[in-house]
């Protein structure tokens, strides 16, 4: 992104504290995403990878979106049918 090319020399926590007060999202980095899922950190990888998740890149750190992760998680949620039990 051009508009942090400027920031080159800021710790990347710092760049992603500026994005969260500016936007007003919240971003968290793969190794975060590894432990809410308890995941392995080449899982997390993947799934960051995927497309699945709103990602953004500063540098070589990659943060998620969380966000994103909570509305692909509901997406995963199955539904369940009148009875209370889960559908096949």
């Amino acid at each position: 992104m051009e508009v942090f090319a400027n920031l080159s020399g800021i710790q990347n926590i710092q760049i992603t504290e500026i994005i969260v007060n500016t936007y007003k999202m919240r971003y968290i980095s793969v190794g975060e995403l590894k432990n809410r899922l308890s995941i392995s950190r080449a899982k997390a990888y993947e799934l960051a990878h995927s497309g699945s998740l709103e990602t953004l890149k500063i540098g070589s750190s990659l943060r998620i979106s969380e966000d994103s992760l909570a509305a692909w998680l509901e997406s995963l949620k199955r539904p369940k049918n009148q009875g209370g039990d889960e559908m096949d």
